[in-house]
């Protein structure tokens, strides 16, 4: 069964690739992830898709999390963070066919973290959110080259730092975007 949207479901105790955990397969309210102990990737595979509240890369070893399989769909509502020493990798390693993230809330990268598609295919990343939402970023996001933004009809992105989109990626403003200027 799915989570209420307001409950919080936080992973600490993740250290290999070989004990990620099961039944991710629902839709959650909150979920963060907080493995500190993390020695290897670890790949969730297409296993979660949606967060209906905020989703949180916290800390991941200095390893990283990859989300999504080949040609899947994550929805978060709510904000999409990467934090701490966080590294988050939206696609599998095989990187032939494209991945789409969703965001209904703020999209960020701290300091420390890193945001990076490394392995290929282009990751689309669509704010499609009913309430001004914003991009930050303090910490790394690489291969740009690898990302089709789009901020949806309706939709209102507010960008409170850089953000570099190389070719082969796209910036599609369908909405609003403030560039605080």
């Amino acid at each position: 069964s799915d989570l209420a949207t307001s409950s919080t479901c936080e992973i600490l105790g993740v250290t290999s690739a070989s004990t990620k955990p099961g039944g991710l397969g629902q839709s959650f309210g909150n979920f963060t992830w907080n493995c500190s102990g993390q020695t290897a990737n670890s790949d969730l595979a297409g296993a979660l898709t949606i967060v209906n509240g905020n989703f949180t890369v916290q800390n991941t070893g200095g390893n990283y999390l990859q989300l999504l399989g080949t040609g899947q769909t994550f929805a978060c509502a709510g904000n999409f963070s990467v934090n701490g020493t966080a590294k988050f990798n939206p696609q599998d390693s095989s990187g032939s066919a494209g991945n789409t993230l969703n965001i209904g809330g703020n999209f960020s990268v701290a300091s420390s973290g890193k945001f990076d598609a490394t392995s290929g295919g282009v990751v689309a990343i669509n704010f499609n959110g009913s309430s001004p939402q914003t991009f930050a970023n303090s910490g790394t996001i690489s291969d740009a080259q690898n990302y089709d933004w789009k901020v949806n009809i309706g939709g209102m992105l507010a960008l409170n730092s850089g953000l570099t989109v190389n070719s082969g990626g796209s910036f599609i403003v369908d909405g609003i975007l403030n560039l605080g200027v």
